[in-house]
């Protein structure tokens, strides 16, 4: 019953990656809101598949919101939802579009929003200290492969630019 071959890739997923390929072919063809309500479309289908994918593993077939959500489930949803954003964050690094990139970070911020006011709430002693380094590690490891992303694609702008050999500048005597 826990598997994750269940109503939820059709009903989610599947729409999710074809609303991300209409959105990524309109690009060149349709206005700019049309492929950014797919894309908004593509990552709300994403977000919703991936939260109830967990929910599912915790609660079994049955997803309801009256469900009681224990501890670690509360706590496993951050977490799923930090490599969600930074597997967005790679996408976006990959596609080389901006809306992408800031969907990886508005996912990531919110999900450190909810850690700090929700998650640590419960949390006391070695538990809270661990969450906290555990956190850190992330964001400093997503820094890190976001920074070094960044100066590659300048590096290889500078290089397109003025790749070639250039004569210096004198008089044609």
């Amino acid at each position: 019953e826990r598997s994750l071959i269940n109503l939820l890739l059709p009903g989610y997923l599947i729409p999710a990656v074809l609303a991300g390929i209409v959105a990524y072919m309109a690009r060149p063809i349709r206005p700019r809101v049309y492929t950014l309500g797919y894309a908004l479309l593509a990552g709300l289908l994403l977000f919703t598949f991936v939260t109830a994918t967990t929910r599912h593993g915790f609660q079994g077939g049955n997803l309801g919101l009256w469900q009681f959500t224990g501890d670690l489930e509360f706590w496993t949803y951050s977490a799923v939802w930090l490599v969600l954003g930074a597997a967005v964050l790679a996408l976006g690094l990959w596609l080389q579009s901006i809306p992408v990139r800031l969907a990886a970070a508005a996912l990531i911020g919110l999900t450190i929003i909810k850690v700090f006011l929700l998650d640590m709430s419960a949390l006391t002693g070695v538990l809270r200290a661990l969450s906290f380094l555990g956190l850190g590690a992330f964001l400093i490891v997503v820094g890190r492969y976001y920074q070094r992303i960044l100066r590659g694609l300048a590096t290889s702008e500078d290089e397109e630019e003025g790749g070639g050999v250039t004569a210096p500048e004198g008089d044609a005597d």
